[in-house]
């Protein structure tokens, strides 16, 4: 278990909101999914979700079996 919470972004291979999220980083473990392997992965020991991507069809759905400890999911996105 990791000493602090575990964010999982999920965003496009040519998307970095490093700079955006850095003020996170000082409170969480961020990291980020570009391909669904990473998101399987990341899921695992995420509490907390930013769906950033819209361009592609989003694993969450395949994923959601490995995301045991997941408690917030946060949509980047207006009307979700």
């Amino acid at each position: 278990m990791p000493d602090r919470p575990v964010i999982v972004v999920a965003l496009a291979e040519s998307q970095d909101p490093t700079r955006e999220l850095e003020p996170a980083s000082e409170l969480a473990e961020v990291r980020f999914a570009r391909t669904s392997e990473e998101f399987v992965a990341g899921l695992e020991a995420a509490e907390a979700l930013l769906a950033w991507d819209f361009g592609r069809r989003h694993p969450l759905r395949e994923a959601w079996s490995h995301a045991g400890g997941l408690r917030w999911i946060q949509m980047a996105s207006a009307g979700v």
